[in-house]
C-alpha cells in the first residue's frame, strides 16, 4: 500500500513538472500556429493567382494580400490592443477604397475557391482575436449564442464600460465573424 502510494506521488510530481513544462511553451506554439495559418492563406491565395484563378490586379486579390501581409506580424505575441489595431488596420484597408461592398462584390464574382479563401481569412482574424484572451473568447461565444445574445446585449454595456478593449475586440471578432461567412454562403 505504501509503494502504490509512493508510485502514485512519483507520477502525480513527474505529470506536475511536465504540465509547467508545456505551459511556457503553450504562448509559442500559439504564435507559431496563428503566423502558419496567416503565410499558408496567403501562399494559397498566390497558388490561385499563379494559376490564373484571380488575377492580382483585381480588387479581392489585393484587399486579401494586404489582410494577410498586415496580419503575419506574429499575432499569437501580440498584446490584445496591437490585434485590435492590426484587425482595424485589416478591416480598414478592405473598407477603404475600393468600399468594402467592391471588395465583396469582386470576391463574390469569383469561383468557389476564392469565396473559400476569403472566408477562411476572415475566420483566420477571428481565431487571432479570440485565441489569447479568456474573457475575449468567452464573450464571443456568449455573443454568438443565439439564446443569450439578449443578455449579452445588456452585459455588453456593462463589459464596455468595464473592458473596453475586450468588449472592441469581441465586436471586431463578430464583424470579421459576419463577413466571412457571407463569402462562405455565396
Amino acid at each position: 500500500m505504501a509503494m502504490t502510494i509512493f508510485a502514485l506521488s512519483i507520477l502525480a510530481a513527474g505529470f506536475a513538472v511536465m504540465l509547467l513544462t508545456l505551459q511556457h511553451r503553450v504562448p509559442k506554439l500559439k504564435a507559431k500556429e496563428q503566423a502558419f495559418r496567416f503565410h499558408a492563406l496567403r501562399d494559397q491565395l498566390q497558388l490561385l493567382a499563379v494559376e490564373g484563378r484571380i488575377s492580382t490586379t483585381s480588387v479581392g486579390y489585393e484587399g486579401l494580400m494586404r489582410m494577410l501581409n498586415i496580419a503575419i506580424r506574429n499575432p499569437g505575441l501580440m498584446k490584445l490592443g496591437d490585434m485590435l489595431r492590426t484587425a482595424e488596420s485589416a478591416k480598414d484597408t478592405i473598407g477603404g477604397t475600393p468600399t468594402f461592398e467592391e471588395f465583396q462584390e469582386d470576391i463574390q464574382h469569383h469561383g468557389p475557391e476564392i469565396q473559400q479563401l476569403a472566408s477562411s481569412c476572415f475566420l483566420a482574424y477571428v481565431l487571432m482575436l479570440i485565441s489569447n484572451d479568456s474573457l475575449v473568447r468567452m464573450a464571443f461565444w456568449l455573443a454568438s449564442w443565439t439564446v443569450v445574445r439578449p443578455v449579452f446585449r445588456h452585459l455588453r454595456k456593462l463589459l464596455t464600460q468595464l473592458v473596453p478593449t475586450h468588449t472592441e475586440a469581441v465586436d471586431l471578432a463578430r464583424w470579421y465573424s459576419s463577413a466571412g461567412g457571407k463569402f462562405a454562403a455565396t
